[in-house]
Protein backbone atom coordinates (compact mmCIF):
# COMPACT_ATOMS: atom_id res chain seq x y z
CA UNK A 1 0.00 0.00 0.00
CA UNK A 2 2.87 2.38 0.84
CA UNK A 3 4.47 1.76 -2.56
CA UNK A 4 1.24 2.52 -4.37
CA UNK A 5 0.91 5.89 -2.62
CA UNK A 6 4.42 6.88 -3.57
CA UNK A 7 3.88 5.94 -7.20
CA UNK A 8 0.68 7.96 -7.30
CA UNK A 9 2.42 10.98 -5.87
CA UNK A 10 5.04 10.84 -8.61
CA UNK A 11 2.39 10.55 -11.32
CA UNK A 12 0.40 13.46 -9.92
CA UNK A 13 3.50 15.65 -9.80
CA UNK A 14 4.40 14.84 -13.40
CA UNK A 15 0.89 15.47 -14.68
CA UNK A 16 0.62 18.75 -12.77
CA UNK A 17 3.84 20.27 -14.05
CA UNK A 18 3.78 18.78 -17.48
CA UNK A 19 7.66 18.48 -17.59
CA UNK A 20 10.61 17.60 -15.45
CA UNK A 21 12.37 20.44 -13.50
CA UNK A 22 15.24 22.30 -15.26
CA UNK A 23 18.70 21.12 -14.27
CA UNK A 24 20.77 23.56 -12.17
CA UNK A 25 22.83 26.14 -14.13
CA UNK A 26 26.58 25.46 -14.39
CA UNK A 27 29.00 27.49 -12.26
CA UNK A 28 30.54 30.55 -13.91
CA UNK A 29 27.33 31.74 -15.54
CA UNK A 30 26.09 34.35 -13.09
CA UNK A 31 23.81 35.95 -15.72
CA UNK A 32 21.64 32.93 -15.81
CA UNK A 33 21.98 32.55 -19.60
CA UNK A 34 22.76 29.12 -20.94
CA UNK A 35 25.79 28.65 -23.22
CA UNK A 36 25.15 29.52 -26.86
CA UNK A 37 26.08 26.02 -27.95
CA UNK A 38 25.57 23.27 -25.39
CA UNK A 39 28.88 21.52 -24.72
CA UNK A 40 31.11 24.52 -25.65
CA UNK A 41 33.59 25.67 -22.97
CA UNK A 42 32.80 28.99 -21.28
CA UNK A 43 34.52 32.03 -22.81
CA UNK A 44 37.98 32.90 -21.36
CA UNK A 45 38.13 35.48 -18.62
CA UNK A 46 41.01 37.38 -20.35
CA UNK A 47 39.87 38.83 -23.71
CA UNK A 48 43.50 38.74 -24.90
CA UNK A 49 43.34 34.93 -24.78
CA UNK A 50 40.10 34.65 -26.73
CA UNK A 51 40.82 32.04 -29.43
CA UNK A 52 38.25 33.66 -31.69
CA UNK A 53 39.93 37.10 -31.58
CA UNK A 54 41.64 38.28 -34.78
CA UNK A 55 45.47 38.16 -35.09
CA UNK A 56 47.40 41.17 -33.81
CA UNK A 57 47.94 44.14 -36.10
CA UNK A 58 51.22 44.40 -38.01
CA UNK A 59 53.81 46.72 -36.43
CA UNK A 60 54.32 50.24 -37.75
CA UNK A 61 57.99 50.79 -38.65
CA UNK A 62 59.97 54.02 -38.62
CA UNK A 63 61.60 54.97 -41.92
CA UNK A 64 64.68 52.93 -42.85
CA UNK A 65 67.26 53.49 -45.61
CA UNK A 66 67.26 51.17 -48.60
CA UNK A 67 71.09 50.99 -48.55
CA UNK A 68 73.00 50.75 -45.29
CA UNK A 69 76.68 50.51 -44.37
CA UNK A 70 76.84 48.89 -40.93
CA UNK A 71 76.55 45.28 -39.74
CA UNK A 72 73.39 45.90 -37.71
CA UNK A 73 70.49 48.29 -38.15
CA UNK A 74 68.18 49.56 -35.38
CA UNK A 75 64.59 48.90 -36.44
CA UNK A 76 62.21 51.07 -34.43
CA UNK A 77 58.45 51.21 -34.45
CA UNK A 78 55.22 50.73 -32.54
CA UNK A 79 53.02 47.71 -31.86
CA UNK A 80 50.41 46.59 -29.35
CA UNK A 81 51.72 47.40 -25.85
CA UNK A 82 53.78 44.71 -24.11
CA UNK A 83 53.54 42.25 -27.01
CA UNK A 84 56.49 40.33 -28.42
CA UNK A 85 58.07 41.78 -31.57
CA UNK A 86 60.51 39.77 -33.67
CA UNK A 87 62.35 40.23 -36.95
CA UNK A 88 63.52 37.77 -39.57
CA UNK A 89 65.30 38.08 -42.87
CA UNK A 90 68.65 39.47 -41.72
CA UNK A 91 71.61 37.29 -40.83
CA UNK A 92 69.84 36.07 -37.64
CA UNK A 93 66.39 36.44 -36.03
CA UNK A 94 66.01 38.82 -33.07
CA UNK A 95 63.14 39.55 -30.67
CA UNK A 96 62.12 42.03 -27.99
CA UNK A 97 58.99 43.24 -26.19
CA UNK A 98 57.16 46.46 -26.93
CA UNK A 99 56.99 48.76 -23.90
CA UNK A 100 53.80 49.92 -22.18
CA UNK A 101 53.43 52.61 -24.82
CA UNK A 102 53.91 50.15 -27.67
CA UNK A 103 57.38 51.39 -28.66
CA UNK A 104 60.10 48.90 -29.58
CA UNK A 105 63.58 48.75 -31.10
CA UNK A 106 65.42 45.77 -32.55
CA UNK A 107 69.11 45.69 -33.48
CA UNK A 108 68.77 43.53 -36.59
CA UNK A 109 72.01 41.95 -37.87
CA UNK A 110 72.40 42.17 -41.63
CA UNK A 111 74.00 39.77 -44.07
CA UNK A 112 77.13 41.44 -45.45
CA UNK A 113 77.08 42.81 -48.99
CA UNK A 114 73.63 41.41 -49.68
CA UNK A 115 70.07 42.45 -50.43
CA UNK A 116 67.67 41.24 -47.76
CA UNK A 117 64.01 41.59 -46.89
CA UNK A 118 63.66 42.23 -43.17
CA UNK A 119 60.22 41.22 -41.90
CA UNK A 120 58.95 42.36 -38.50
CA UNK A 121 56.09 40.53 -36.77
CA UNK A 122 54.01 40.93 -33.60
CA UNK A 123 53.11 37.86 -31.56
CA UNK A 124 50.39 38.08 -28.91
CA UNK A 125 49.93 36.14 -25.67
CA UNK A 126 48.12 33.35 -27.51
CA UNK A 127 51.16 32.80 -29.74
CA UNK A 128 49.27 34.16 -32.73
CA UNK A 129 51.49 36.10 -35.16
CA UNK A 130 50.61 39.16 -37.22
CA UNK A 131 51.28 39.73 -40.87
CA UNK A 132 54.79 41.13 -41.36
CA UNK A 133 55.84 44.69 -41.93
CA UNK A 134 58.66 44.36 -44.46
CA UNK A 135 61.53 46.50 -45.72
CA UNK A 136 64.22 45.70 -48.30
CA UNK A 137 67.76 46.71 -47.29
CA UNK A 138 71.04 46.42 -49.19
CA UNK A 139 74.04 46.12 -46.86
CA UNK A 140 76.88 48.14 -48.44
CA UNK A 141 80.00 48.42 -46.21
CA UNK A 142 81.35 51.32 -48.29
CA UNK A 143 78.69 53.54 -46.70
CA UNK A 144 79.95 52.99 -43.12
CA UNK A 145 81.54 55.98 -41.38
CA UNK A 146 84.44 55.38 -38.96
CA UNK A 147 86.07 57.79 -36.55
CA UNK A 148 88.59 57.56 -33.73
CA UNK A 149 86.98 57.49 -30.29
CA UNK A 150 88.11 60.16 -27.82
CA UNK A 151 91.16 59.46 -25.67
CA UNK A 152 90.14 59.70 -22.01
CA UNK A 153 92.34 61.47 -19.47
CA UNK A 154 93.64 58.98 -16.91
CA UNK A 155 96.26 58.66 -14.22
CA UNK A 156 98.98 57.12 -16.38
CA UNK A 157 100.96 56.10 -13.31
CA UNK A 158 98.15 54.17 -11.61
CA UNK A 159 99.27 50.68 -10.58
CA UNK A 160 102.41 50.83 -12.73
CA UNK A 161 105.59 49.22 -11.38
CA UNK A 162 108.54 51.53 -10.69
CA UNK A 163 112.26 51.10 -11.14
CA UNK A 164 114.88 52.80 -8.94
CA UNK A 165 118.59 53.12 -8.38
CA UNK A 166 118.22 52.64 -4.61
CA UNK A 167 116.43 50.34 -2.17
CA UNK A 168 113.65 51.79 0.01
CA UNK A 169 114.43 52.39 3.69
CA UNK A 170 110.77 51.72 4.52
CA UNK A 171 107.75 50.62 2.53
CA UNK A 172 107.73 49.39 -1.05
CA UNK A 173 107.78 51.28 -4.35
CA UNK A 174 104.36 49.92 -5.26
CA UNK A 175 102.95 52.29 -2.61
CA UNK A 176 103.78 55.23 -4.88
CA UNK A 177 101.29 54.23 -7.59
CA UNK A 178 98.58 52.44 -5.57
CA UNK A 179 96.28 55.52 -5.58
CA UNK A 180 96.29 55.50 -1.77
CA UNK A 181 97.93 58.47 -0.05
CA UNK A 182 97.85 56.72 3.33
CA UNK A 183 100.62 54.35 2.19
CA UNK A 184 104.14 55.60 1.49
CA UNK A 185 107.76 54.72 0.85
CA UNK A 186 110.85 56.24 2.45
CA UNK A 187 113.90 56.50 0.22
CA UNK A 188 117.42 57.83 0.56
CA UNK A 189 118.67 60.17 -2.14
CA UNK A 190 117.22 58.19 -5.06
CA UNK A 191 115.87 58.25 -8.60
CA UNK A 192 112.67 56.37 -9.43
CA UNK A 193 111.06 56.13 -12.84
CA UNK A 194 107.95 54.90 -14.66
CA UNK A 195 107.62 53.34 -18.11
CA UNK A 196 104.20 53.81 -19.79
CA UNK A 197 105.14 51.23 -22.49
CA UNK A 198 103.99 53.69 -25.16
CA UNK A 199 104.05 57.42 -25.79
CA UNK A 200 101.62 59.48 -23.73
CA UNK A 201 100.60 63.12 -23.68
CA UNK A 202 101.33 64.27 -20.13
CA UNK A 203 99.05 67.05 -18.86
CA UNK A 204 100.04 67.25 -15.19
CA UNK A 205 102.42 65.72 -12.66
CA UNK A 206 101.71 65.48 -8.94
CA UNK A 207 104.01 64.45 -6.10
CA UNK A 208 102.32 63.81 -2.76
CA UNK A 209 104.38 63.83 0.43
CA UNK A 210 103.18 62.46 3.74
CA UNK A 211 103.94 65.60 5.74
CA UNK A 212 104.19 69.39 5.42
CA UNK A 213 106.01 72.30 7.05
CA UNK A 214 103.58 72.27 9.97
CA UNK A 215 103.03 68.53 10.39
CA UNK A 216 105.16 65.42 10.34
CA UNK A 217 108.93 65.04 10.70
CA UNK A 218 110.33 67.16 7.81
CA UNK A 219 110.86 64.14 5.56
CA UNK A 220 109.24 65.79 2.55
CA UNK A 221 111.57 66.76 -0.29
CA UNK A 222 112.65 70.36 -0.62
CA UNK A 223 114.85 69.53 -3.60
CA UNK A 224 113.89 67.14 -6.39
CA UNK A 225 113.63 66.96 -10.17
CA UNK A 226 111.01 65.69 -12.62
CA UNK A 227 112.46 64.37 -15.88
CA UNK A 228 110.83 62.93 -19.02
CA UNK A 229 111.99 60.99 -22.06
CA UNK A 230 110.37 60.08 -25.35
CA UNK A 231 113.22 57.72 -26.30
CA UNK A 232 112.33 54.05 -26.56
CA UNK A 233 115.46 52.95 -24.63
CA UNK A 234 116.94 55.97 -22.83
CA UNK A 235 120.11 55.91 -20.75
CA UNK A 236 119.61 54.62 -17.23
CA UNK A 237 119.47 55.75 -14.51
CA UNK A 238 117.81 58.97 -15.67
CA UNK A 239 119.97 62.09 -15.46
CA UNK A 240 119.21 65.76 -16.18
CA UNK A 241 122.39 66.14 -18.26
CA UNK A 242 121.70 63.11 -20.49
CA UNK A 243 120.60 63.88 -24.07
CA UNK A 244 117.93 61.19 -23.65
CA UNK A 245 116.21 63.09 -20.84
CA UNK A 246 114.51 66.48 -20.48
CA UNK A 247 114.37 68.31 -17.15
CA UNK A 248 110.70 69.18 -16.83
CA UNK A 249 110.73 70.64 -13.30
CA UNK A 250 113.63 71.50 -10.98
CA UNK A 251 112.44 72.10 -7.44
CA UNK A 252 114.76 73.77 -4.90
CA UNK A 253 114.44 76.59 -2.36
CA UNK A 254 113.82 79.85 -4.19
CA UNK A 255 113.04 78.15 -7.53
CA UNK A 256 109.77 80.05 -7.83
CA UNK A 257 107.65 76.92 -8.20
CA UNK A 258 104.68 76.30 -5.89
CA UNK A 259 106.45 73.27 -4.44
CA UNK A 260 109.02 72.20 -1.89
CA UNK A 261 106.98 72.64 1.30
CA UNK A 262 105.44 69.18 1.57
CA UNK A 263 101.91 68.03 1.02
CA UNK A 264 100.87 67.90 -2.62
CA UNK A 265 103.03 69.46 -5.34
CA UNK A 266 100.96 69.72 -8.52
CA UNK A 267 102.49 70.82 -11.83
CA UNK A 268 100.10 71.53 -14.69
CA UNK A 269 101.30 71.76 -18.28
CA UNK A 270 99.66 74.30 -20.57
CA UNK A 271 100.75 72.21 -23.54
CA UNK A 272 100.84 68.41 -23.11
CA UNK A 273 104.34 66.92 -23.14
CA UNK A 274 104.75 63.69 -25.10
CA UNK A 275 106.91 61.12 -23.33
CA UNK A 276 107.19 57.45 -22.56
CA UNK A 277 109.14 57.71 -19.29
CA UNK A 278 108.78 59.96 -16.25
CA UNK A 279 111.49 60.02 -13.59
CA UNK A 280 111.70 61.62 -10.13
CA UNK A 281 115.10 62.41 -8.64
CA UNK A 282 114.73 63.01 -4.88
CA UNK A 283 117.72 64.97 -3.54
CA UNK A 284 117.12 66.70 -0.18
CA UNK A 285 114.55 66.64 2.62
CA UNK A 286 113.66 69.48 4.99
CA UNK A 287 115.96 68.39 7.77
CA UNK A 288 119.14 70.31 8.60
CA UNK A 289 121.28 67.29 9.43
CA UNK A 290 123.49 67.77 6.38
CA UNK A 291 125.94 65.02 7.28
CA UNK A 292 123.34 62.27 7.66
CA UNK A 293 121.88 60.21 4.84
CA UNK A 294 118.60 61.48 3.44
CA UNK A 295 115.21 60.08 4.37
CA UNK A 296 112.53 61.31 1.97
CA UNK A 297 109.01 60.02 2.55
CA UNK A 298 106.74 60.02 -0.52
CA UNK A 299 103.08 58.95 -0.47
CA UNK A 300 102.01 59.02 -4.13
CA UNK A 301 103.07 59.84 -7.68
CA UNK A 302 100.40 60.82 -10.21
CA UNK A 303 100.78 61.57 -13.91
CA UNK A 304 97.58 62.72 -15.60
CA UNK A 305 97.42 62.45 -19.37
CA UNK A 306 96.23 60.56 -22.41
CA UNK A 307 97.70 57.95 -24.68
CA UNK A 308 99.53 59.62 -27.57
CA UNK A 309 98.74 56.63 -29.76
CA UNK A 310 95.31 57.20 -31.32
CA UNK A 311 92.98 54.21 -30.99
CA UNK A 312 91.97 52.52 -34.22
CA UNK A 313 88.93 54.04 -35.92
CA UNK A 314 85.69 52.46 -34.86
CA UNK A 315 82.50 52.20 -36.93
CA UNK A 316 79.93 54.64 -35.58
CA UNK A 317 77.17 52.07 -35.74
CA UNK A 318 73.69 53.30 -34.79
CA UNK A 319 72.12 51.03 -32.17
CA UNK A 320 69.03 50.92 -30.01
CA UNK A 321 71.20 51.76 -26.99
CA UNK A 322 73.01 54.82 -28.36
CA UNK A 323 69.91 56.28 -29.96
CA UNK A 324 71.57 57.07 -33.30
CA UNK A 325 69.28 56.98 -36.29
CA UNK A 326 70.11 54.73 -39.24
Amino acid sequence: MRSLVTACAVLLSASACGELPDPPLPDGNPGGQPAANPGDPPPPEDPALDPNAPPPASPALAALPSRYGYDTIPVRGTAAPNETVFAEGGSAPVATDADAGGRFCLDVPLAAKATQTVEVFVQDQRGVTSSPAAVVIVQDPTLAVSESPPRPQVNLAARLPLSADETPKAGVFANLTDEDTTSSVTVPRAIVWLDFSELADIESVEVVFSDTLTTGDNTFATEYQVLVSDVASPSMPPAWDSPDWTLLYDVYPGCGLPAGDGGSDLFGLETPWTARYVAFSFIENNKTDWLSSEEIKVAELRVQGRSAVPPPPQPQTPTCANGKQP
